[in-house]
């Protein structure tokens, strides 16, 4: 995943890398290469869980007005313009992190020493969870492309350690309530959330394997003969990311699966698999026997040599088979 470096320049981009400085001092002992990263003006982290490597995506958690938190984990923005794409899905982790100054935590009468053990300072507050849109059931990181304001009284009710003093308003503030942590538990809550990612990589992987060809993916049709694997808009593998590269990519190119037919058997085919003007002048079904293979590739899919009525074997797409009735088959 490429680091998304900021403009150091832009002095909005300060609180960015203040975010991914906390982020950085918190997970240093799972980070892939240690003090030898450079921080640099950037949003990710490589980090090593388990022995595999995962990029963890940081993004201010800031003030606003003094009192209320924020932050947005939207697309990238260039020459004014949002981009097409979600960075954060290529990575296994989302953390949204700040510190909480003096002024903010007196508004609240919130007790450094209470919370943290130290007499005075701030808190490093951090919001982490997984990438994979699965974890959540009812929603999609995308729900938070868009800024999104914290309830005050859940970041008061954590910070205080005690139990929620209001009742959680949906799906999503339930969900945040359960990503908040402090410093010391944040290295545990990334492990935590990697592991949701790589057992999300491998579902993937077994489900759609990689056929080392150019191109991308399509979805599945409706119509196809494993029912179960359907388009990757409509299940847990769809990632909400439009870009074709890196590890996104390997979700939206072509899968060629198992074959479920043979030689010898009877099918039938539309009159479009012989393209759509031979369909308007000759409509109806054609039966035939399958031959032998005639070619396959992630790109163009597997064709067949069929044994027609009339004329000699004709390479026929097998999309379009259909197993020939009881009675055309004798």
């Amino acid at each position: 995943m490429r680091k998304l470096h900021l403009d150091p320049r832009d002095i909005k981009n300060l609180g960015h890398q203040e975010s991914i400085l906390l982020a950085e001092d918190a997970l240093i002992d799972i980070i892939d290469g240690a003090r030898s990263v450079c921080s640099g003006f950037k949003k990710t982290l490589p980090l090593k869980v388990d022995g595999k490597p995962c990029d963890v995506y940081v993004v201010q958690l800031s003030i606003y007005r003094g009192k209320y938190l924020e932050f947005v984990m939207g697309s990238e923005v260039k020459d004014d313009e949002p981009l097409q794409h979600h960075p954060y899905a290529a990575a296994a982790v989302a953390i949204a992190c700040c510190e909480l100054d003096a002024n903010f935590l007196d508004s609240y009468a919130l007790d450094v020493e209470w919370v943290t053990g130290k007499e005075s300072g701030s808190i490093s507050l951090f919001i982490a969870f997984s990438t994979v849109p699965g974890a959540y059931g009812t929603f999609s990181i995308e729900e938070f492309a868009t800024t999104y304001v914290l309830k005050t009284n859940d970041v008061v009710d954590f910070l205080w350690g005690r139990d929620w003093s209001t009742d959680a308003e949906n799906d999503v503030q339930r969900f945040l309530r359960e990503s908040y942590c402090l410093v010391d538990d944040l290295e545990q809550r990334v492990i935590d959330c990697s592991q949701l990612y790589f057992e999300h990589q491998d579902r993937v992987a077994q489900l759609f394997p990689r056929t080392g060809a150019p191109g991308d993916y399509e979805p599945l049709l409706p119509s196809h003969p494993w029912p179960n694997l359907m388009p990757l808009s409509q299940n847990e593998f769809w990632l909400p990311n439009q870009r074709t590269v890196q590890a996104v990519a390997k979700m939206r190119r072509r899968v060629l699966l198992p074959s479920l037919w043979r030689p010898g058997q009877a099918i039938v085919v539309p009159a479009r698999a012989f393209g759509e003007e031979w369909a308007l002048e000759n409509p109806g079904e054609y039966p035939g026997t399958i031959v032998q293979l005639a070619g396959e590739s992630a790109e163009e899919g597997r064709t067949w040599l069929v044994q027609y009525k009339e004329g000699e074997p004709h390479p026929t797409d097998e999309v379009f088979f259909a197993e020939a009735p009881p009675a055309e088959a004798s």
